[in-house]
């Protein structure tokens, strides 16, 4: 994720399915609370255990936000 964190733009949209694991992007990437909601990076995440879902909310992350990257 240290890599991921140096080439993903600042402004992107991050969709984790990693259920128990949710805390390792927020330690590893970087998400700057500093800057205004919509130039920052953000991270979208299930709290449910719903697995799948990841691909389909990246999707529709990216038909929401055409302009930043989606991951």
């Amino acid at each position: 994720m240290i890599e991921l964190d140096r080439i993903i733009d600042n402004s992107a949209e991050v969709v984790s399915e990693l259920i128990t694991s949710d805390a390792y992007p927020k330690r590893y990437l970087k998400f700057d609370h500093t800057q205004n909601a919509s130039e920052r990076r953000r991270q979208y995440y299930t709290t449910s255990g719903v697995l799948d879902w990841g691909v389909a909310a990246t999707i529709g992350t990216k038909i929401g936000n055409p302009d930043k990257e989606a991951w």
